[in-house]
């Protein structure tokens, strides 16, 4: 979640708020620190199965996205870093995309860097059709 490399614990709870342990990277199985609630959740009516993170913006730390479950629709928190209290800065929301043309596909999506860019993975049931939407800025 800091751009440190290391990969941090992350729960998120059913109304899309989300608990970090900063994995402190001493020694197997592994340190880590006292959990911190790092973001609130973005709004009634988002379920946790629409929570992904993804380095959206290509800064070295993970963003908050919530993507809605029938329509893909994707609103994006870019992560700010950290406060002094432990939680995370984020920046007003934004649509980051409209979602795939067919539909349900919100389960479906997946973010990854195919390009050094962020781009979209659509997986299709039961065909199992993939889909690349690369978005470039």
């Amino acid at each position: 979640m800091d751009g440190d490399g290391l990969a941090d614990y992350l729960y998120v709870n059913t109304n899309g708020a989300v608990l970090m342990w900063k994995n402190l990277g001493i020694a197997p199985p592994g340190t880590w620190g006292a959990p911190q609630l790092i973001a609130a959740g973005p709004k009634s009516g988002v379920w946790w199965t629409e929570i992904r993170f993804a380095d959206v913006d290509a800064d070295g730390m993970l963003d908050y996205l919530a993507v809605d479950r029938i329509t893909g629709r994707t609103d994006v928190w870019l992560n700010q870093g950290f406060a002094g209290d432990g939680s995370i800065q984020w920046a007003p929301q934004f649509e980051f995309a409209t979602g795939p043309d067919s539909q349900p596909a919100g389960y479906n999506i997946r973010m990854a860097d195919v390009s050094s860019s962020t781009s979209t993975l659509t997986f299709e049931r039961p065909s199992v059709i993939l889909r690349l939407t690369v978005l470039y800025r």
